[in-house]
């Protein structure tokens, strides 16, 4: 505006009024842009210490709540520290009590690949009569008798390939008892999966084994019967093929064992079938012998080890054992005291044949002394 006056009165030829008008009105203009800027400037300025102090009041707030918020965690994760580390002892004290329980009733040791103890239960040390430091560090050849040589290259053998062995055995315990017990032998495999040692857990199956013993057991006589040579002579069988062995099964009969039965009662005929069971428990003493009574009068021998002529000879002792006992039967045919008939087989290594084969052979043998009585016949 103050511009277009000056013009006006220029053009107008008031140039004294011009430069009146441009110096009076301009300093009023500078004046009042200048006051303008200084209301600015204060305005800017209170507004910047405004926003500086709400500024420095959130900062404040801010600085509370993280303090308040680092509080909070700090309480949380001290209690959550409470509660883990209660825990942890809980499961210590529980893990603790577990392994008391373990070392105290479970019939466990570790062993070096060697066989060397290297950590033994408590309740296996009393199962064996020894202490921890008597028996750390020894060799126990897996705790089998060492005069069982055929079960320990047999474990050997398993364990060998890298597998677990299981199998129950005989042993005596410190007091001289018999014990029987079952094991399990794990192998521990290093990194490179080469055996480094084993862990071997035991149960303790003695009573178990003595029931199954009377199970297996006539109770008449003390020998085995036929459900024990039904579960064993298979076992039998393969041992003395694999050991090349020769194989002798012999059935024996009394003769004419009804008649006695018939005349003398049964009583008595009870009492001769036990006296005949003593000869063959007093001759057939050795592990691998086995006497059963497969039924009635009639018993079942089974022997590795001897060759025809020497099985021949034994089977005689028997025979004539039993003639010995000169137990008087008035009703036999054949003889005045009681006497048996004997069939009997004798194989070697790869030539013995299946179970049924083998027993049938057997059998038809003792067919053939029956003709006769009081005899053996070989197949």
């Amino acid at each position: 505006m103050v511009r277009r006056e000056v013009i006006a009165a220029a053009e107008a030829g008031r140039r004294e009024e011009a430069v009146r008008i441009a110096t009076t009105k301009s300093a009023e203009y500078a004046d009042s842009l200048s006051q303008s800027a200084r209301q600015l400037v204060a305005f800017a300025t209170g507004r910047a210490e405004d926003l500086q102090r709400e500024s420095l009041r959130e900062e404040r707030i801010s600085i509370v709540v993280i303090v308040f918020l680092l509080a909070i965690i700090m309480s949380l994760s001290l209690a959550i520290a409470v509660y883990v580390i209660g825990n942890l002892r809980k499961d210590q004290v529980e893990l603790a009590r577990h392994l008391y329980l373990v070392d105290q009733n479970v019939l466990v040791s570790s062993l070096d690949k060697e066989g060397i103890v290297q950590d033994i239960s408590s309740a296996m040390c009393r199962l064996l009569g020894v202490t921890q430091e008597e028996i750390i560090g020894t060799r126990t050849n897996f705790f089998v008798d060492e005069g069982d040589k055929e079960l320990l290259e047999q474990i050997a053998r398993t364990l060998k390939t890298g597998k677990e062995w299981r199998g129950t055995f005989k042993r005596m315990d410190g007091e001289g008892n018999v014990l029987w017990l079952h094991s399990t032998i794990y192998p521990v495999l290093d990194q490179s999966y080469a055996v480094s040692g084993y862990n071997n857990i035991i149960e303790d199956v003695t009573d178990k084994k003595a029931i199954e013993e009377l199970s297996l057991r006539d109770r008449l006589t003390g020998l085995h019967n036929r459900r024990y040579y039904e579960d064993n002579i298979e076992a039998v069988i393969k041992t003395a093929r694999r050991e090349k062995k020769d194989l002798t099964l012999a059935i024996m009969d009394i003769d004419f064992f009804k008649n006695y039965n018939d005349n003398y009662g049964h009583p008595a005929g009870d009492q001769v079938l036990f006296q005949v069971a003593n000869v063959f428990k007093k001759l057939l003493n050795r592990p691998t012998d086995h006497a059963v009574r497969v039924g009635g009068e009639e018993f079942c021998l089974c022997f590795t080890g001897s060759d025809r002529e020497k099985s021949i000879k034994f089977l005689e002792e028997i025979r004539g054992e039993i003639e010995a006992l000169k137990i008087k039967h008035e009703y036999s045919d054949v003889h005045p005291y009681v006497t048996v008939s004997a069939g009997a087989v004798v194989s070697f290594g790869s030539d013995i044949p299946d179970k049924e084969r083998l027993y049938r052979q057997a059998d038809e043998a003792l067919y053939k002394a029956k003709k006769k009585r009081n005899t053996l016949v070989v197949a």
